[in-house]
């Protein structure tokens, strides 16, 4: 819990800094997102504790790499490294993922309210960086309905 209220301090400090202002976010450095996966105390218990709540298969052990969470895993995270962890949860929560970033692309206050805290913990768990890609795109009204969320 303490990641989550850490990363939104973050990005608040961000989005109030910039919403002003027309110019985008600069992206981090891919070298920042890997520092921040290996300083990450809880990364692996809260990946663990998905794997338990959500049975099944995971996206590697499906025989046909066209299967649709592939596809998902691509859409969230850009890089490699990123849709192969994605790729090792189970595809139940993979598709929960898939969700929730598309209500994270295009923010809405109804659609906000019910995300499932423990699933936004394992989607920024696995990267922050679909989440930054995201935000980086979003208008003045869309800052303020995530920072009020």
């Amino acid at each position: 819990m303490f990641y989550l209220k850490s990363i939104a301090l973050v990005f608040s400090f961000v989005f109030l800094i910039n919403c002003g202002q027309q110019r985008s976010i600069p992206q981090p450095n891919l070298r920042d997102y890997d520092q921040r996966i290996r300083d990450d105390e809880n990364r692996t218990s809260v990946l663990n504790e998905s794997r338990r709540r959500y049975s099944g298969n995971t996206c590697e052990e499906e025989d046909d790499r066209n299967h649709e969470c592939v596809d998902h895993c691509r859409e969230i995270y850009n890089r490699k490294a990123d849709r192969d962890d994605c790729e090792e949860l189970p595809i139940t929560q993979i598709e929960v993922l898939a969700d929730l970033h598309k209500v994270l692309e295009d923010p809405d206050d109804d659609d906000l309210r019910n995300i499932e805290l423990a699933d936004l913990e394992v989607y920024l768990n696995v990267s922050i960086a679909g989440f930054d890609r995201n935000i980086s795109r979003y208008s003045k009204g869309e800052v303020k309905e995530v920072l009020f969320w």
